[in-house]
């Protein structure tokens, strides 16, 4: 037997989704579908805090190009910074 699930329409751009009464917070996609000859299948997409996974698995990971570059851009800042003190001393 499968989960419960609940998708709650808080606006136009937001849901919020539960899978057995919990909340999967940072969604950010969610797709629905059903046929006659098939269960419902909804897919989830999420934003993760943290990744943790045994075994060996293929891992498929999207990242927020914008939160990656802006990550990039700040780490190059901070490298640039210590080169820069460096030479002062």
């Amino acid at each position: 037997m499968g989960n419960n699930v609940r998708i709650e329409q808080e606006n136009l751009r937001t849901a919020r989704v539960f899978i057995d009464g919990v909340e999967v917070k940072r969604v950010t996609d969610v797709n629905y579908s059903i046929n006659n000859e098939e269960t419902p299948v909804i897919k989830l997409e999420f934003t993760p805090n943290t990744l943790n996974f045994d075994g060996d698995l293929k891992l498929q990971v999207n990242l927020d190009s914008e939160e990656l570059a802006d990550e990039v851009i700040k780490r190059l800042n901070e490298k640039s910074r210590s080169k820069i003190d460096l030479i002062k001393i």
